[in-house]
């Protein structure tokens, strides 16, 4: 029951941030359920989280626990993607499984999994580099957003066009001339880089608030029945407190008033 009671407590506590802390969780709702379906639906209760989210998140225990997957890779990869490659996933497949997580968004890995062929919306485009630039590539588009995987830079697009924006934020600065005469191009466009910094910390604060926002809406979904929770233990607890009192009421001797 104490170890009930500590995981349930230990998931709560969890349950805040799902997108940071959805490995630990899901190790301890499925040891739950594995133990007792009704304390692993009541630790869902009490987390407030969805039971469908509840459930991809046992699911994604179930299938990556015994796969030697570092928990930072899965981490960046994102519970979401995870849940889609649950059913699909196998000791043989999943190096190239995660592979296309790590290549694809949500939209784009579901037709893959069910083997259809996703929709070419985008330009492809094609680099030829030596190793040295593509190390020097590679640094600059980490420092713009890309993430470093197993699998070499994830994000790369992303970083490319944030990169881009950047560079022609610059172009629109002022040219300046150079030594001889000759205008040339001021890469110290300071109003370009605090319109690129203001552009990033802008689009964190939206993720985290957009976050907030789905906390926010599991705590008013589960909110009812988490108080009618309450009214049924008070009730149990008056019952309890009545029966204590009647067992603890002196019996009257023979002769003596009732």
């Amino acid at each position: 029951m104490r170890d009930t009671e500590k995981l349930t407590s230990e998931a709560m506590t969890l349950a805040g941030d799902v997108d940071a802390s959805f490995i630990r969780l899901g190790q301890i709702l499925r040891q739950l359920q594995d133990k007792d379906e009704a304390a692993y639906l009541a630790a869902v209760r009490y987390c407030c989280l969805p039971t469908l989210v509840a459930t991809d998140l046992v699911r994604i225990d179930r299938a990556f626990a015994t796969l030697p997957v570092p928990a930072a890779r899965l981490k960046r990869i994102g519970w979401i993607k995870l849940a889609a490659l649950a059913p699909y996933i196998s000791k043989e497949n999943y190096p190239a499984l995660l592979k296309q997580a790590e290549m694809h968004d949500e939209a784009a890995l579901g037709p893959i999994l069910r083997g259809e062929a996703p929709a070419d919306l985008h330009l492809s485009v094609t680099f030829r580099l030596r190793e040295d630039e593509r190390g020097m590539l590679n640094t600059v588009l980490l420092s713009f957003g890309a993430v470093e995987t197993e699998g070499g830079v994830a994000n790369q697009e992303a970083a490319l066009m944030d990169m881009a924006w950047f560079v022609q934020q610059q172009l629109e600065g002022f040219p300046i001339k150079d030594e001889e005469g000759d205008e040339k191009i001021d890469f110290i466009n300071l109003d370009a880089e605090s319109a690129w910094v203001e552009r990033k910390v802008t689009a964190t604060l939206e993720d985290r608030l957009e976050r907030l926002l789905k906390v926010l809406a599991k705590v008013r979904a589960e909110r009812d029945s988490l108080q009618d929770l309450v009214s049924a233990f008070e009730i149990q607890i008056a019952r309890f407190r009545a029966a204590r009192d009647s067992a603890l009421k002196p019996v009257p001797m023979d002769g003596e008033e009732q």
